[in-house]
């Protein structure tokens, strides 16, 4: 859902959303971290309600790790062309897929952009399909060709510089069984509580072996 994030959340918790896209703590207690660290002054349980409200909202849809292009797993930008009426409807099916991130609008005959990232290419082109079926809209699927290293991280902020720095980049990595079990139990990110790697560390998905938050390999982390 589009909405003017300026006027549904403070501009503490705007800069809160802003500061912490990347180097998102791997520690026990994540957001105590952000809350000793941030200058303005939060407090554990209030942060984390915050970043609730702001789910609710619609404003953050999901906190977890992003993974450079086909490092780890398959991925694609893709867009649909919606007419203006059926924006609202089609960006909220698209973004109800766990698979799907950095849903936005342009100004474009293809108007609806989004990124898929699943396991495999096949289950790509599945979430591609299901999108197709239910809207009878046909994505526009545009696979990586050249990387350019450019930063996902925009400016929450009412005069941000939208422009980031580029990051390095990563090497591919090849993952045991484990850490694909962990991979795929963060899809759907984060859950907002004290301990989030410990509740994660309970997903089937995940096991309790798997978990170990200092040894990730993935280079920065980024919320």
């Amino acid at each position: 859902m589009y909405r003017d994030i300026h006027s549904s959340l403070s501009p503490r918790t705007l800069r809160l959303l802003d500061g912490y896209q990347r180097d998102f703590p791997p520690v026990s207690r994540p957001f105590l971290q952000l809350a000793n660290d941030s200058p303005d002054d939060w407090n554990e349980a209030e942060l984390i309600g915050q970043l609730q409200q702001a789910r609710r909202l619609g404003v953050l849809s999901r906190l977890g790790c992003i993974f450079a292009p086909n490092t780890v797993g398959s991925s694609t930008l893709a867009a649909l062309a919606v007419p203006p009426e059926r924006l609202e409807s089609v960006a909220s099916f698209v973004s109800s897929h766990v698979e799907v991130n950095h849903n936005y609008l342009r100004a474009h005959h293809f108007n609806l952009w989004f990124v898929v990232a699943a396991e495999t290419a096949a289950e790509v082109a599945q979430v591609l399909s299901r999108i197709y079926l239910a809207t009878g809209l046909k994505p526009l699927n545009l696979p990586l060709l050249r990387e350019y290293h450019v930063d996902l991280g925009f400016s929450f902020l009412p005069d941000g510089d939208q422009s980031r720095s580029k990051s390095p980049p990563p090497p591919s990595l090849m993952l045991n069984w484990r850490e694909r079990r962990l991979v795929s139990a963060l899809s759907t990110g984060l859950s907002l509580m004290e301990r989030p790697y410990q509740q994660l560390g309970r997903k089937p998905a995940a096991g309790k072996r798997t978990m170990c938050c200092n040894g990730w390999r993935t280079g920065k982390n980024r919320a």
